[in-house]
């Protein structure tokens, strides 16, 4: 079942060749580039069949393995576009509620920093998905909101209002 593996970008060719029921049209070597890490690495999805990879998106697909781990190998624009809902545009008129000129990037809020190491490198969770601000009260987290210079002058009853407005 998808879902059940490791997340979604581990879980991209599972969910691609198990979970996947069809409604965007047939299976290609266009979506291995998004779907398979071996595509998406090497950026030649037509090069690859769908029983030649093995492989969802992991970690070497978007980091450096050899070190410039803080320069990505890929964005996420490379997959997603515009927004995350690559196969549903219409879903993403509300996807970013902060205005274009805040310049927040993908990982700002899907992917807040946590700390930095002794080597210098930023640590970011890696849940891929939006950590509400009830996960700080809660767990202690870092969350979206008040991550990457947005909303970190704010305090934790505000962040809680804001989101709870937006996401609704």
């Amino acid at each position: 079942m998808p879902g059940d593996r490791g997340g979604g970008h581990a879980d991209s060719l599972h969910s691609l060749t198990v979970g996947y029921d069809g409604r965007y049209g047939a299976i290609g070597p266009g979506c291995l580039s998004c779907h398979a890490g071996e595509a998406a690495a090497d950026g030649l999805s037509d090069e690859y069949s769908l029983d030649e990879v093995r492989l969802g998106i992991g970690c070497a697909v978007c980091h450096h393995a050899h070190g410039a781990l803080d320069r990505p190998r890929l964005v996420c624009s490379d997959c997603h576009g515009e927004g995350a809902f690559y196969h549903r545009p219409e879903d993403n008129i509300r996807h970013i509620p902060c205005p274009d000129g805040a310049a927040v990037k993908c990982v700002n809020c899907h992917m807040p920093l946590t700390g930095r190491n002794v080597g210098g490198y930023t640590l970011h969770s890696h849940s891929a998905g939006i950590v509400p601000p009830a996960d700080t009260r809660r767990f202690g987290v870092p969350n979206s909101c008040a991550n990457g210079g947005c909303h970190q002058d704010k305090d934790l009853d505000w962040l809680e209002g804001a989101y709870q407005a937006h996401y609704r």
